[in-house]
């Protein structure tokens, strides 16, 4: 014999209260206690009492009708377990129950104490293993604060060391306090220079899909030039495309109109897809190409002669950290972090990302940008380019200063880039 259960039955009519009570005690697997209540109002206060295994709430009360009293039970109590009696067949209202908490609906007068015990225990079983999700979704969820929280303080940091790194190692390359010496020493300097960039970059990935995670990544919008943002990018990496002996195609009209658009998010869009048909494209050419679509949103598209991507490993891709090839032997670098940015700060401008791939053949990616970001934005421009590459290169300008001033001026600038 299993323990016996407490049941808040609350139910208006003294007939079916009676015919429950009945019912119930055939159920001998299910011992029970009911506790019965005429009203919802009163039913609501017994729970500042005592405890209950479920509550058997008929939907016509005098002081309730419909599921509403279900709706009331749930804020109350919303660990109970409910089962819904009602006088009629009523398909709707039994789903409408169901969704707001319900985990039954019984027709009075129908069925045995057995039905009624077998329904009771499932209810509770159900709700058990529904209060078990709602946990294990609540630890996910302070998982996931926590992990973001984690990267955010290991972020800041790893950044403030490299703040020294990258400003030191700038003003050594330039040789702005006299000339290092040996010839070897100003390329070393280059050396840490560009790797103490290329960790910024990689910490500074990882903290944005940190914030895009937790709805913390805000764009600033201005009016801007998509092909002089694509030629900016396409300048980027043209060196390095064309020493690899790739074509470089950009096809933009000058007739383009302007799009509404953070202009520093998209620079970094367009530069990291170029920067991956770079290194996944031994032969052949880069090509990109922007339009107006016909339903009056703007499409820019990258493509390039590479590698090529399995049409089953692409859904992959857009997910953070996923690499095609995870061996630590792999012959292409990278944290796979970059498409899945490109997906995220693309969805930021409320547009969307499509790509498809052949083995062998090459990789095209396409941004669709909606209609509201075509033409200039509601709210004036904002110029300036805070970027890391702008701001290290203006380092040139510091040299005539005195000294001490360089100094403070190269840290200064290098610490304004790493935040």
């Amino acid at each position: 014999m299993s323990a016996s259960v407490d049941i808040l039955l609350i139910e208006d009519n003294p007939a079916d209260a009676r015919l429950t009570r009945e019912l119930l005690r055939e159920a001998d697997e299910l011992p029970v206690n009911i506790v019965h209540v005429d009203t919802l109002a009163r039913g609501l206060a017994c729970f500042a009492d005592r405890s209950f295994g479920a509550v058997l709430l008929d939907l016509s009360l005098s002081d309730t009708v419909g599921i509403e009293g279900v709706t009331k039970v749930a804020e109350v109590n919303p660990m109970i377990p409910i089962i819904v009696l009602s006088g009629q067949v009523n398909e709707e209202v039994a789903i409408a129950a169901l969704q707001q908490g319900a985990q039954d609906y019984l027709i009075k007068g129908q069925g045995d104490g057995y039905l009624i015990g077998r329904t009771i225990r499932y209810a509770i079983e159900r709700k058990r293993i529904e209060t078990q999700l709602v946990d294990a979704k609540k630890a996910a969820e302070s998982a996931d604060r926590a992990k973001t929280e984690f990267l955010a303080n290991m972020s800041h940091e790893l950044r403030t060391p490299l703040n020294a790194i990258i400003g030191f190692s700038a003003m050594m390359s330039l040789e702005m306090r006299g000339p290092l010496g040996h010839v070897v020493y100003k390329e070393y300097a280059q050396d840490i220079h560009q790797s103490g960039r290329h960790l910024l970059d990689v910490i500074n990935d990882i903290l944005d899909l940190s914030k895009i995670s937790v709805g913390k990544f805000e764009i600033d919008p201005s009016t801007m030039s998509l092909l002089v943002a694509i030629e900016d990018c396409m300048h980027m990496v043209r060196m390095r495309a064309e020493s690899a002996g790739l074509e470089t195609i950009v096809d933009v009209s000058p007739e383009l109109p302007p799009l509404c658009a953070d202009e520093r998010i998209i620079k970094r869009i367009v530069l990291n897809l170029l920067s991956n048909s770079v290194k996944f494209t031994e032969t052949g050419h880069i090509r990109v190409a922007a339009w107006l679509a016909p339903g009056g949103g703007i499409s820019l598209r990258v493509e390039d002669t590479g590698i090529g991507i399995a049409a089953s490993a692409l859904p992959r891709l857009m997910r953070p950290f996923v690499q095609i090839d995870g061996s630590l032997a792999r012959k292409y670098e990278g944290t796979g972090l970059g498409l899945s940015l490109v997906k995220s700060m693309i969805e930021l401008h409320g547009g969307k990302i499509e790509m498809s791939s052949d083995l062998g053949i090459g990789t095209t990616v396409t941004l669709h940008f909606p209609p509201e970001r075509t033409g200039a934005c509601p709210i004036a421009d904002r110029s300036g380019d805070g970027s890391l590459s702008n701001q290290i290169a203006s380092l040139e300008g510091i040299r005539a200063a005195p000294a001490r001033m360089r100094d403070a001026a190269a840290v200064g600038l290098a610490h304004t880039a790493a935040e």
